[in-house]
């Protein structure tokens, strides 16, 4: 039995538990039970329903008898469960770690029953490749075909990381053909997406026909985005993108900050380095947002794939924001004694030209062509709203209009 690679094992992830993990959590290393989800603190803390994480017993499992579980077994339940953690580069959910819990109780089951027929240890240890696949066994005969190819990626999952600490008799080497994909995996959704937003042309073959509408939808707010006339209306749909790709309620949305988007590089659970794929540094990209329901700050960690896109939406919306951002912080820094930007307020003058108002307290669309189609807009505007002018002179071909400044921050604020 190579107990010294097992004992290393459990030791480094104990001492990882400690160090990193333990201030935050209510339970502690030593308890039988791990309380995640709503009810979850620190690291298993989540939105979702109670997910507890019962490492004492077996119970009410399909397949299964009712049995208890020694404590050398439990300790290396919840090792695994940090080792998974460390390796998703602390971003495992508490959902995914419960099923790989549920998994690892199957083993022990499949353990049990078989080394106790052989007069084996039942230890962590002792797991084979013969006993994963008499636990894929029962549970292949008690779940339904949909979840097997998860079930089945959960375990090959599992027995890919165990191999790595080789602390088992022999290499664990299950292997059944299924193809491995969440149920709702929206990895070719995301790669027509992706080519949309660069502008490359899509092959029709590759859109589901059964999820055609909501494709071509994402697809044609895309393209509109080329169409807009104003920063007002490219943001919008920018935020419309967002809210698609990550699911977020569009309060959610409008509440994220500048610095949002976070870039955590993926670490080697092995010896903490930096993992680099062609000399390239990997990293995952997510969102730190504020929950809609008291839920708090969070963190959304995005789609591998949706990456570049969700970098794009922020850089994008980033630069269009730009001269707004700038506007509001110069209004706070004079207490919003009025609403006129700093262009305007650096002329000395009580009144304004039509020009001065161009790009200054107007946006115009983009196809507007020469500042005289804009100050005839600008004059319109201000018309409708009985905006008076101040004076008006004439220089050749070309009538002047001058407003008050008191005018003009009474129209902002008007709007």
């Amino acid at each position: 039995m190579k107990s010294k690679n097992y004992n290393k094992f459990i030791t480094e992830q104990k001492e990882y538990f400690n160090e990193h993990l333990k201030n935050n959590f209510q339970q502690t290393w030593d308890d039988s039970i791990w309380y995640g989800g709503i009810h979850g603190s620190g690291w298993l803390s989540s939105r979702t329903n109670r997910i507890d994480f019962n490492f004492s017993e077996i119970r009410r499992m399909k397949g299964l008898d009712d049995i208890e579980i020694d404590e050398i077994y439990q300790e290396f339940i919840k090792a695994f469960l940090i080792v998974s953690y460390r390796n998703s580069n602390q971003s495992a959910s508490p959902q995914k770690l419960k099923a790989e819990y549920l998994i690892l109780k199957r083993w022990y089951s499949a353990l049990k029953l078989i080394n106790l027929e052989k007069n084996l240890k039942v230890h962590p240890c002792f797991l084979s490749t013969e006993i994963l696949y008499k636990a894929f066994e029962i549970l292949k005969e008690n779940s339904s075909p949909i979840n097997l190819p998860d079930h089945i990626g959960s375990m090959i999952r599992i027995q890919n990381l165990l191999n790595n600490y080789n602390f088992t008799e022999g290499d664990l080497e299950f292997d059944v053909k299924a193809k491995y994909q969440n149920r709702q995996n929206r990895t070719p959704k995301t790669r027509i997406i992706q080519k949309a937003f660069e502008g490359e042309k899509i092959d029709e073959d590759e859109i589901d026909s059964s999820k055609l509408i909501s494709i071509r939808t994402f697809i044609n707010i895309i393209s509109l985005i080329s169409l807009c006339e104003t920063k007002g209306e490219k943001i919008l749909l920018h935020l419309l993108l967002l809210l698609i790709v990550t699911g977020f309620r569009s309060t959610e949305a409008i509440l994220l900050r500048t610095d949002a988007l976070i870039k955590k590089p993926i670490l080697d659970p092995l010896n903490s380095t930096n993992v680099e794929i062609d000399g390239i540094q990997q990293y995952l990209v997510g969102i730190q947002y504020y929950g809609a329901k008291g839920a708090g700050f969070r963190v959304h960690w995005v789609e591998p794939l949706a990456a570049k896109l969700v970098e794009m939406i922020f850089s994008n919306v980033l630069e269009l924001t730009k001269e707004s951002r700038s506007y509001l912080s110069y209004l706070r820094s004079k207490n919003v004694k009025d609403f006129l930007p700093e262009a305007l307020d650096k002329i000395k003058e009580d009144f304004l030209e039509i020009d001065q108002l161009i790009d200054t307290c107007f946006g115009v669309p983009e196809k507007t062509r020469g500042n005289p189609e804009k100050r005839t807009l600008i004059i319109k505007t201000l018309a409708k709203s009985n905006v008076p002018i101040y004076k008006a002179d004439k220089f050749k071909q070309r009538i002047n209009r001058y407003y008050l400044k008191k005018d003009i921050n009474n129209f902002i604020k008007s709007l």
